[in-house]
């Protein structure tokens, strides 16, 4: 089985039942997140759409 620790911080100072939506995400989705609101803040330019896909 795949070790996913590295994904899930939280495992590492409590336990948790998987929620579904409600349970904590994976640290590349909040990753993805992260990137994506910072691109949002700049111009939507053509250049920069695409240089940079969503």
């Amino acid at each position: 089985m795949q070790d996913l620790s590295n994904e899930f911080p939280i495992v590492q100072s409590q336990h948790y039942l998987n929620t579904a939506s409600q349970g904590p995400w994976p640290a590349r989705t909040a990753a993805a997140v992260q990137q994506f609101a910072a691109r949002a803040q700049t111009p939507a330019t053509t250049a920069a759409k695409a240089a940079q896909p969503l």
